[in-house]
C-alpha cells in the first residue's frame, strides 16, 4: 500500500579473496533480522514466508570488475526453498584495507514461488522488490582448529 524500507543489520558474510580480488562470497541472513520499523508488517512477512525462522542466502558465482571498481555480479539467491540466478551491477572499492561493495537490483518475489500479497481485497503489493546494499568487510584470520 506504500513504499517502505527495511534494514538488515545482522547477517553472516564470508568472502574469499586472492591477490586483492574477491573470488567467492556467501551471504546468509534470517528474515527475522529484516526490520521495517513496523512490527506488524515484519510479522506478516514471516507468516507470508511460511513462518518459523526463514533464511535467505546469496552465493556469488561470478564477479567481473573493471580497474575503476565498476562491475557486474551474478550468483544464486536462495530462499523459500527456491534457488534463482540473479545478476546486478556493483561497485567495489578498497578503503583502508577494507572492501566496500555497493549495489542495487530488483527481484520479483513470484520467481521464488511466493504469492502476491493482497490486503483487504483492495490493495495489491508490487511483487517487485528493490534491494540496495552496502557491505564493508575487513580480513579476519580463521580461528585455530583444534
Amino acid at each position: 500500500t506504500k513504499n517502505f524500507t527495511a534494514h538488515l543489520d545482522a547477517y553472516d558474510a564470508k568472502v574469499m579473496e586472492d591477490t586483492g580480488k574477491i573470488k567467492s562470497a556467501v551471504f546468509t541472513f534470517k528474515f527475522t533480522d529484516l526490520k521495517s520499523g513496523n512490527t506488524t508488517r515484519d510479522a506478516d512477512m514471516i507468516e507470508w514466508l511460511g513462518g518459523g525462522s526463514p533464511e535467505g542466502r546469496f552465493e556469488l558465482g561470478n564477479l567481473a570488475v573493471t580497474p575503476n571498481g565498476i562491475g557486474q555480479a551474478s550468483g544464486r539467491l536462495i530462499f523459500h526453498g527456491v534457488t534463482e540466478r540473479i545478476e546486478f551491477p556493483v561497485t567495489v572499492t578498497r578503503e583502508d584495507g577494507a572492501f566496500v561493495i555497493t549495489g542495487e537490483t530488483t527481484i520479483d518475489h513470484r520467481n521464488w514461488k511466493l504469492k502476491v500479497i493482497r490486503k483487504a481485497f483492495l490493495f495489491t503489493v508490487d511483487p517487485e522488490v528493490r534491494i540496495r546494499f552496502k557491505v564493508t568487510g575487513t580480513q579476519v584470520d580463521e580461528p585455530a582448529k583444534g
